[in-house]
């Protein structure tokens, strides 16, 4: 029985957000990473959904946008039909507003990632429109739900976007953004440059982690605070953590890379909980870890890089300070290897055709 299918649509996406897998992984941190544009087969996906029927359809895509998937008005009639909850996260990378009614009518809702309105609409994410966003918003109401990813520079956004979703009925998660060892994260454009940094706030945040749908106490709260405007720059920390991190596409993906079979010794246990993940490659995976895992192994810039950036001596600083490599040591030992080594060794066996109805940790 499946509870919640999470699919990973497609790759494509007009917009680039540095944060996410598009541009970092553990051994990646600059510009735009190097992972194939594709999509998932739809009709191989109707076969899985009809056979399996799961109680909720999550839409989510790894390094793309699944409002930019070309069948995802005919996956919300398929999920209408046989009564499944289907709900498409998005950062706003295509809000067509004929493409969004069509949705609205098939009775999907959204879960809209926001980093800032107005000024600072595209502080993190690239190639986003506040117009866009706010007739969106207006349009869609009850049925999306806003994460807003709160950094020190953006929270002063905070009031306003509250008095939109009571204007408009939406719903809305505050959340704190996160950041490497002190306190930052770079932000880079497509290209790599370094643009600037974000900087992590310490102090929880009022309504933080809630949903609230009804935010009429959270303006009250929040035109209390004396919440002002900070400016984005580079920082020395910021700097001083970026500087291990050479890109460097030489590597291979998952399904090319040249290791020994181990998986005798790092074997990966199956633990299946009620929730299937369908990757934009078409395979299959029973729990998050290996998804995440298996996504970011299909760009080339980690594998020539992960041992060397382990077992290399690494400066006082880095050593006494971060411990960087213990926790990338304990990484590729408790998840990275042995998810490497049972994926390059089964990915045939774990492609969506051969498990519409039998799944392979059975």
């Amino acid at each position: 029985m499946i509870d919640t299918l999470y699919l990973d649509l497609t790759s494509y996406t007009k917009t680039f957000n540095s944060l996410s897998p598009q541009g970092q992984w553990f051994c990646s941190r600059i510009g735009k990473r190097n992972y194939p544009i594709q999509e998932c087969d739809f009709n191989l996906l109707k076969e899985f959904i009809i056979e399996n029927n799961p109680k909720k359809v999550f839409c989510n895509s790894f390094y793309g946008d699944s409002l930019e998937y070309s069948n995802i008005v005919n996956l919300s009639k398929l999920c209408k039909e046989l009564n499944i909850e289907c709900m498409i996260f998005t950062y706003g990378s295509n809000l067509n507003t004929d493409l969004v009614q069509n949705l609205l009518d098939n009775n999907v809702s959204f879960y809209l990632f926001s980093y800032g309105i107005e000024n600072n609409t595209n502080s993190v994410v690239s190639n986003i429109d506040w117009d866009s966003i706010h007739n969106f918003l207006k349009q869609t109401k009850n049925k999306t739900i806003i994460e807003f990813i709160g950094y020190q520079h953006n929270l002063i956004d905070l009031l306003p976007l509250l008095k939109i979703c009571k204007q408009n009925n939406n719903s809305i998660k505050i959340t704190k953004g996160t950041t490497f060892e002190d306190g930052v994260k770079n932000v880079f454009n497509v290209k790599g440059k370094w643009v600037h940094d974000v900087i992590y706030v310490s102090d929880d945040l009022p309504y933080q982690d809630e949903f609230l749908h009804d935010v009429t106490e959270a303006i009250a709260t929040y035109s209390n605070l004396n919440l002002q405007h900070k400016d984005l720059y580079r920082t020395t920390l910021g700097f001083m953590s970026l500087r291990y991190f050479l890109k460097n596409d030489q590597g291979q993906d998952i399904f090319n890379v040249k290791v020994p079979d181990k998986s005798s010794i790092y074997k990966l246990d199956l633990e299946f909980n009620n929730e299937v993940f369908i990757s934009s490659t078409g395979h299959v995976f029973c729990n998050r870890e290996s998804f995440e895992v298996f996504n970011n192994c299909l760009c080339n810039d980690w594998d020539n890089k992960a041992r060397q950036y382990i077992v290399q001596s690494f400066n006082g600083f880095l050593n006494n300070r971060h411990r960087k490599h213990v926790k990338d040591t304990q990484f590729m030992d408790n998840v990275l290897l042995k998810n490497i080594f049972y994926f390059s060794k089964n990915h045939e066996d774990c492609t969506l055709e051969k498990n519409i109805k039998k799944f392979y940790w059975n």
